[in-house]
Parts: structure tokens; sequence; C-alpha cells
């Protein structure tokens, strides 16, 4: 599994600078989750409270100012993380185009139409979710419940703890759900492979 991502990390080598790029602005995005959280709890214990109209105006226009800015943040980090999914999906595809152009002709005699377009277009699509969905919507994933956690624990420990409990239940009944799904996807996978 490492050796099979370390390949995959070596395709990002020609898009190193988007893909860093990209994960800074997951970062900021994770960053900033506390905020529009943080303005409505201000409202409601403090311009509610007082009565106080013209501070409700201004702090329902920083929450639109912050939902306006992270919309732009997400638009950019999934147009970024889609073009280096492409463009590694891009070079792979010509790569083993070259290697399979390079078989002598029996091989295609011997090897089912099915398993080649496999390897050439599902496999390479799960690559390129890698990149567009997978790695770093898990770390952004990660960060974003890091911050959420933290600010849990400043304002109310007792209430986070509470509320933390059932999440071994929850990775214990995830588990066993992915493994069923993953028989499934396999099942499928081979018997779409048997397609000539």
């Amino acid at each position: 599994m490492k050796n099979t991502l370390g390949l995959i990390l070596a395709e990002v080598k020609n898009y190193q600078k988007r893909f860093v790029f990209t994960g800074v602005l997951i970062m900021v995005l994770s960053s900033i989750v506390w905020v529009r959280p943080a303005l409505i709890r201000h409202a409601v214990d403090v311009e509610i409270a007082n009565g106080d109209y013209q501070g409700m105006v201004n702090v329902f226009s920083l929450i639109v100012l912050v939902l306006l800015f992270e919309a732009l943040l997400k638009y950019r980090v999934t147009y970024l993380a889609n073009w280096v999914a492409q463009s590694v999906s891009l070079d792979l595809r010509t790569k083993l185009f070259k290697h399979i152009m390079s078989f002598r002709l029996k091989f295609f005699d011997r090897t089912p139409v099915g398993k080649l377009v496999t390897r050439l277009i599902s496999d390479i699509d799960g690559i390129a979710n890698v990149f567009s969905n997978g790695l770093l919507n898990a770390i952004g994933d990660l960060l974003t419940l890091t911050v959420v956690l933290i600010a849990m624990f400043i304002i109310n420990p007792s209430l986070t703890l509470i509320v933390i409990l059932p999440i071994p239940v929850l990775l214990f009944a995830t588990r066993i759900f992915q493994k069923h799904i993953k028989k499934i996807v396999c099942g499928r996978k081979e018997s779409g492979v048997e397609y000539e």
C-alpha cells in the first residue's frame, strides 16, 4: 500500500506547486470553520439579548462575508484538486497506452478486452479520485474535525465529552460497512473483467 501511494504521489511531481497550494487552501478553509458558529453565538448572546438591531445587522453582514469567502475558497480548492487529478490521470493514461502499444499481438489474443479496459479506465479513474476527492478532502476533514473539537473543548469540555462518546461505536459500524462494501465492489470488478 505504501509503495502504491508512493508511486501515485510521484506522478504529482510535475504539478507539485498546485498540489501544495491546494493543501494550503484546505488548511485555511479548515481553520475558519469556527468563525460562523462563533458569530451566531455572539449574535444570540449579545445582540439579541440586548435588543441591538444594528449589532444584529453587523453580525449578519459578517456572516455573509464569511460565507462568500468560504464559497470562493471551496470553489478554488475543488478546481485545483480536479485539475491536478485530471492532469495525473492524463499522464498515467499516456504512459499506459505507450506501454500497451509496445506489446506483441499475441498478448491481445490472450488477454480479455474487459481486463484491459478495467485497468486503463476504472483503475486510472480511481487514482484520479484519490487526488480530486480522496487525499486532500481527507486531510481537510481531519483538520476541520480537529479545529471543531478544540473549539468545543474551549467552550464546554463536559458537553464535548458527551458528544464524542458515541464515536467509537460509529467507527466500529463504519469498519463493518466498509468490509461489506469492499466485497461487493471487488466482486463486481472481477465480473466486469470477464467480459470481452
